[in-house]
């Protein structure tokens, strides 16, 4: 039972692979695949027993607080009391993934999710709707790229079988996130560009234009590093100035989760600035959240305003 799924996911990962090799390295950033198992604790209705599944998606931030996925599910559970007979299920779903908080570098989320959920049992093959709905964590787990994730889901399928309408079964992901199409495109644009300089000269905030980072994260997209050298340089050039590095959001997002990230995103250009030989002491950051907008937060371009670092001159 379990080789079987084995065999169907690797059939899967592979006439998949080229689709995702063609379709996203064209795209925009932040794609990312979501190779994981799982184990389903089966609804006792189905006098079934517990088993393990398998799952491929591919998802896409939406904004700082919201991703979206499409993950293709396998998964068998064996009849209890020796019954040779089995319920094999293959599963598409569309999930929404909501960001509630982030702690450190974990980020906790709630997912909600409909699909189409596909079963053959004593040789009847049907497929049915399915929804679930859950709980779950993430966290980097290598250079801040690749992540982990684990989430506990209660799916409901309608299925008719043994006079049950329905089935309601817990899941249990554990998985991977790991990012495609990122990053080269971006540093190869970088390279060439002409040098740029930052005016320390005005007591009013120096917006730092073109430092952006992840959707809900605070990792540095490669063509904010061109910015920022550029800062780093300005300040050495200036060692008696000490400088507020501002984050700010839009208002997408609970306000503890947007003060968070801010903060985060704050800190992350303040590192970079301190390993490119500015002052530490020099350097202050520090989190707004969405308290402190430029523009109008109803309209996607405001929003892309608010999303902003700034540097306010606290000494000279």
């Amino acid at each position: 039972m379990i080789k079987k799924n084995i065999f169907q996911f690797v059939f899967f990962l592979l006439g998949i692979n080229l689709f995702l090799t063609s379709a996203v390295n064209a795209a925009d950033k932040g794609w990312y695949l979501t190779p994981g198992v799982s184990y389903i604790m089966e609804d006792k209705d189905r006098d079934a027993d517990n088993s393990v599944g398998f799952q491929l998606g591919v998802g896409k931030p939406v904004d700082d607080v919201m991703n979206v996925e499409l993950t293709v599910t396998f998964d068998s559970l064996p009849q209890g009391g020796g019954n040779s007979s089995e319920f094999d299920q293959v599963g598409l779903q569309l999930d929404a993934l909501i960001f509630l908080s982030q702690v450190k570098k974990w980020s906790t989320y709630s997912v909600f999710g409909v699909g189409i959920l596909r079963t053959e049992f004593y040789g009847n093959k049907g497929g049915a709707p399915m929804i679930n709905v859950g709980l779950g964590v993430m966290s980097p787990l290598w250079k801040d790229k690749v992540g982990i994730r684990s989430d506990v889901r209660y799916r409901i399928d309608e299925r008719n079988v043994y006079g049950e309408r329905s089935f309601g079964d817990w899941i249990v992901n554990v998985g991977l996130v790991v990012p495609i199409g990122q990053g080269k495109a971006s540093k190869a644009k970088s390279e060439n560009k002409p040098a740029i300089k930052i005016d320390m000269a005005s007591d009013a905030p120096i917006i730092l234009k073109g430092v952006n980072f992840e959707l809900g994260s605070d990792q540095l997209l490669p063509d904010s590093i061109y910015i920022l050298d550029a800062v780093a340089e300005a300040l050495r050039k200036q060692p008696t100035v000490a400088v507020e590095v501002a984050g700010h959001t839009d208002s997408s997002g609970s306000p503890e989760f947007n003060q968070e990230l801010s903060a985060k995103r704050a800190e992350a250009v303040t590192k970079y600035l301190a390993t490119k030989g500015v002052a530490a002491e020099n350097l202050k950051a520090a989190g707004y959240g969405a308290d402190k907008p430029i523009a109008d937060n109803a309209t996607p371009e405001g929003m892309a305003q608010n999303r902003r670092v700034e540097l306010n001159i606290l000494k000279r």
